[in-house]
C-alpha cells in the first residue's frame, strides 16, 4: 500500500473504532503515522488491507496493530495445510482406510 491507501485505511479504522484515542489525532499527524505505515504494508495490497482490517474488526473492539493487519493478510491468502487435526488413537487417519485406498494416499 502506499501512503494515500493507509490514510484510507486509517479513516476506515476512526470509523470502525471510534473509542481508539490513538486514532484522534490532527491530520497531519495522522499523515505522518500513513507515511510510516506505508513502509511496513507496503507489500499488502489495498483490497486486502481494507479485507484484514474488517475481518479484525469483527474480533476486536481496539484498531490493529500493524502485526494484526499482516496477520489476516496472510490468513486471508495462504491456503491452510489439509492434515490440521493431530493423528487420532492408533495413529494417522490414513491407517483407517480400506488398505488399497490407504496404498494409494501413502505413496
Amino acid at each position: 500500500m502506499n501512503p494515500q491507501e493507509v490514510m484510507a485505511l486509517l479513516y476506515m479504522e476512526k470509523r470502525l473504532f471510534p473509542r481508539e484515542k490513538g486514532l484522534d489525532v490532527p491530520p497531519e499527524e495522522l499523515s505522518n503515522i500513513a507515511e510510516t505505515q506505508a513502509e511496513m504494508l507496503r507489500d499488502i495490497p489495498f483490497e486486502l488491507g481494507k479485507a484484514a482490517v474488517a475481518a479484525h474488526a469483527a474480533s476486536s473492539p481496539y484498531a490493529p496493530a500493524i502485526s494484526e493487519i499482516r496477520a489476516y493478510a496472510r490468513k486471508m491468502t495462504e491456503p491452510e495445510p489439509l492434515d490440521t487435526h493431530p493423528p487420532s488413537e492408533g495413529g494417522h487417519a490414513c491407517q483407517r482406510l480400506p488398505p488399497l485406498v490407504r496404498g494409494g494416499v501413502t505413496k
